[in-house]
């Protein structure tokens, strides 16, 4: 089953406002599921973003980012991403253990109405070929030599093999053609405008999810 938009995502933010009255009466509002059905995930961390800025959304290690800086950074990526092309309904899979980038990658596909295809970072090469075909990922976002092995130079040397994909984007180094550093990203998207686009959370793909692909290739959910 391929995930609906409302259905996905590393929750964001609303879900942490329990029970601080004061930042209800402050604003007028009180949040409740019906207040977030009609919302896509991406506007669901604007919701966050604008009820509780300052708080912090993600920890990780000795980082932390508020829902404020959650926000604008995905944001602004979502803007340099549109910059290169990446529109709604692409498929665009995300190679990446755990970090700060994740969480601004994840959010700022959402905003553009991307489909994520989510491959695991332990996968090496039948695995991650059979998915990026299989999703038909016209880019995907990887890590550096994250966790002892270099997924990246896994990627680069797959490329011939993946019809679809045109751009690599890089988190922590590494360089080639199609290449895109994601801190480039980043910091050009903070100079461009994020074009909203209109994201149906009935109709629209979110995500595919695949199997972990233990008695053969990985399979969509």
């Amino acid at each position: 089953m391929e995930s609906k938009n409302k259905q996905l995502g590393p929750r964001p933010c609303v879900g942490s406002v329990e029970k601080r009255g004061r930042h209800h009466e402050k604003l007028g509002v009180t949040t409740t599921y019906r207040d977030l059905e009609h919302l896509s995930v991406g506007e669901a961390l604007e919701r966050s973003a604008h009820m509780v800025p300052d708080k912090v959304c993600v920890f990780f290690k000795d980082e932390r980012i508020t829902y404020k800086q959650l926000n604008e950074d995905s944001t602004a990526l979502a803007a340099g991403l549109q910059d290169v092309g990446i529109k709604r309904g692409d498929r665009v899979s995300m190679y990446m253990s755990s970090c700060l980038e994740f969480y601004i990658a994840f959010y700022a596909l959402q905003k553009i109405g991307a489909i994520i295809a989510w491959a695991n970072p332990v996968y090496r090469t039948k695995e991650l070929t059979f998915i990026l075909n299989n999703s038909e990922a016209k880019a995907i976002l990887v890590q550096k030599g994250k966790d002892g092995f270099d997924n990246f130079g896994l990627v680069q040397e797959l490329r011939g093999d993946l019809p679809h994909l045109s751009h690599v984007i890089s988190i922590g180094g590494g360089s080639g053609e199609g290449v895109l550093p994601f801190e480039d990203l980043l910091a050009g998207g903070k100079k461009k405008r994020f074009t909203k686009p209109v994201i149906d959370i009935h109709n629209d793909l979110s995500m595919f999810i695949y199997t972990s692909g233990t008695t053969g290739v990985p399979r969509v959910l």
